[in-house]
């Protein structure tokens, strides 16, 4: 069941000078071999998903699951495509595969899922479901995207707390490795050397490939962002807004009122306070900016439930990444406060710019990305290279060069 030590690399993503397995390959893949049970599937699957999962032992899903029966959600190296299983045959939804396709071309989540009768005694081939059913809507929201928390705790999830796994988790889950994970659908899951909670870790805040949990949620946001910034410019205000959401991201010191200038955007009541926030500032700015778009704080989240703590700044979900790639996390003493971290409207932001560059070529100086999954994990030679290719995923900027732009985004705003 395990890798050696050289087959780690098997965790890196999918070269780019392959095609990508998408839903239509997995499709076609079904159809062309015949494939009538989920175990089948499981085994065809590339070996990237054999190792890119994570195992939920409590399932808030359609598919039900338990401590030695978990809910498996493999992905791809790049998370383009999720898939989830489950293993025990009393289980709900045992009988399907549930797919979430991430579509570069429209920055879009679309939900799939495909029911294979023979599971449940029945006879025939699979059945492929249209793109997002209905019954994806009442969890995964209006606008759809997958429900994964915020850094760093994934609620029923092996490794729930920042993928560390200990005491009883610890002997749970190693007595699932060791049984049920050798039987059914779940023989064809790899588990990695170097660690005795594989997948998982067993020291806080190790390593990368150990961190299936913190991967998928790096992904996931990413994805997230830029679906979020796709949809942002369909606003009629977005021209304008966008400079005010970059500044706001960035805590720029400018002489703009954020109030007077969201009254102009928006008209009166624009400035009205957002529980829990204060008046608008420049450092809040961006969570107006959504707010009279039209954007809730719901349908920004890629959590599964509203937040626990009333206080929470609205719009907030910190991906565990800080901004100063010095500090923090491992790096120069630093600390993972609220204003140390990127958050998601912060991947957000940085697409903004990103594309603002075309037309404000006075950008180009202050915009770079930082590397940072490369410096936090360089020093494990195993981690290396999937820690530089999850960086090319996620787009980290670099937040303190970034921040010498605040001038040209100023003079870009008021020049429109």
């Amino acid at each position: 069941m395990h890798y050696a030590g050289l087959v780690i690399a098997a965790l890196a993503f999918v070269s780019a000078t392959l095609p990508a397995f998408d839903y239509e390959a997995l499709k076609q893949l079904i159809e062309t071999k015949q494939l009538t049970r989920i175990e089948q599937v499981v085994e065809s699957l590339p070996p990237e998903f054999h190792v890119n999962y994570t195992l939920m032992r409590e399932s808030r899903s359609l598919q039900e699951a338990s401590a030695t029966a978990p809910r498996v959600i493999a992905y791809s190296g790049d998370g383009t495509l999720i898939i989830g299983f489950n293993g025990d045959p009393t289980h709900r939804n045992f009988q399907q595969l549930e797919l979430i396709q991430f579509r570069k071309a429209t920055n879009r989540f679309e939900f799939r899922a495909i029911d294979f009768p023979e599971e449940a005694g029945g006879k025939g081939a699979p059945i492929f479901s249209g793109p997002n059913p209905g019954a994806c809507f009442a969890c995964h929201g209006g606008r759809l995207r997958p429900n994964w928390e915020q850094y760093n705790r994934w609620p029923g999830a092996y490794g729930e707390t920042d993928d560390f796994v200990e005491k009883d988790e610890l002997k749970a889950l190693q007595s699932f490795v060791g049984k049920e994970m050798k039987t059914g659908r779940y023989r064809f899951l790899k588990t990695l050397e170097g660690s005795e909670a594989t997948p998982y870790e067993n020291k806080m805040r190790g390593r990368l490939r150990f961190r299936p949990n913190f991967r998928l949620a790096a992904l996931t946001f990413a994805h997230q962002a830029d679906a979020l910034n796709t949809r942002l410019r369909t606003a009629k205000t977005f021209p304008k807004a966008r400079f005010l959401f970059a500044m706001s991201r960035l805590g720029c010191d400018t002489k703009l009122d954020a109030a007077k200038e969201l009254e102009v955007l928006y008209g009166v009541g624009a400035a009205d306070p957002i529980v829990p926030l204060d008046r608008p500032n420049m450092k809040n700015l961006h969570a107006y900016v959504l707010h009279n778009i039209g954007m809730s704080d719901k349908s920004f989240t890629t959590a599964f439930g509203p937040s626990e703590d009333p206080k929470r700044e609205p719009y907030f979900f910190h991906c565990g990444i800080p901004k100063d790639i010095t500090a923090g996390y491992g790096g120069g003493g630093g600390t993972l406060g609220i204003d140390g971290v990127i958050e998601l409207t912060d991947l957000v932001m940085s697409r903004m710019v990103r594309d603002l560059m075309t037309e404000l070529p006075e950008l180009k100086p202050h915009f770079a990305y930082a590397r940072w999954m490369e410096h936090r994990f360089a020093a494990d030679p195993l981690d290396r290279s999937l820690a530089a290719q999850l960086d090319d995923v996620v787009g980290i900027y670099d937040h303190k060069r970034l921040m010498g732009a605040c001038a040209v985004l100023e003079r870009g705003y008021e020049a429109r």
